[in-house]
């Protein structure tokens, strides 16, 4: 009998650590950077920077239920990383709860450039990118922003 309940003790640890969620920016850039188009990526020109905001709203019970993206985010920048439906496809399937972010809506900044770059090309869009910095759905809400998260990864190091 004690040794039954040392395996369901057990048992249970090993189940609730597997249900544990990673801290939200690294499930936020690993979602995005295995979902990216590698051959799209390896077109970009150096210094060329990719800036874009994505909105992520909560349920109440802290699981993502909705993504907000700027519609003027650029069309290669939303083809390269899969701004789209896909996304949050991705993301649920993870089924990752944030219950410290129930029914909020939280901006994060992305900002990914290319490890060998020198500086940033400003005529990349990167100004443009700057004035259109919150997603139109969400603007007027409560909104938790989090620190810019920063990536000089190459997304085809995950495809």
């Amino acid at each position: 009998m004690k040794y039954l309940f040392f395996l369901l003790v057990f048992a249970s640890g090993i189940a609730s650590a597997q249900n544990t969620s990673p801290k939200i920016e690294k499930f936020f850039i690993s979602t995005l950077e295995k979902g990216a188009k590698s051959e799209l990526y390896s077109l970009t020109k150096k210094n060329f920077v990719y800036f874009y905001p994505i909105a992520y709203s909560f349920d109440e019970t802290g699981g993502i239920d909705s993504l907000y993206f700027s519609e003027k985010t650029d069309t290669r920048t939303k083809e390269l990383f899969g701004l789209n439906h896909s996304l949050l496809i991705r993301m649920k399937k993870h089924n990752y709860k944030y219950k410290e972010l129930s029914k909020k809506i939280v901006l994060v900044l992305f900002y990914h450039y290319r490890g060998d770059d020198d500086f940033v090309d400003y005529s990349s869009g990167f100004l443009k990118s700057l004035e259109n910095i919150i997603p139109e759905a969400v603007q007027g809400k409560d909104i938790i922003i989090l620190k810019p998260i920063t990536s000089a990864l190459l997304p085809d190091i995950y495809n």
